[in-house]
């Protein structure tokens, strides 16, 4: 089994933020204004799948909102075994 190195493709975990962007962007390229998307465009293309309500049933906290964002970006290296 050969070693890892920081600089191969498995230590590095993937952008899962700017891939979903990437496949938002390729289905509906018009909702993205100066590389950002516009949300009422976005509202706009999807009709009536869109629910602006808050959830019916859920479990709500102050700092949820920053808690979901701390939780989405995954660490740029992985662990492996021990040098």
């Amino acid at each position: 089994m050969d070693k890892f190195t920081p600089n191969d493709p498995e230590t590095h975990s993937e952008e899962i933020i700017k891939n979903n962007i990437e496949q938002l962007k390729a289905i509906f390229p018009e909702a993205f204004t100066e590389g950002k998307v516009d949300f009422e465009v976005l509202k706009q293309l999807l009709g009536g799948a869109v629910e602006e309500r808050e959830e019916k049933y859920g479990l709500n906290w102050y700092g949820k909102r920053r808690a979901r964002q701390l939780a989405l970006p995954l660490p740029l290296e992985l662990c492996g075994p021990a040098q």
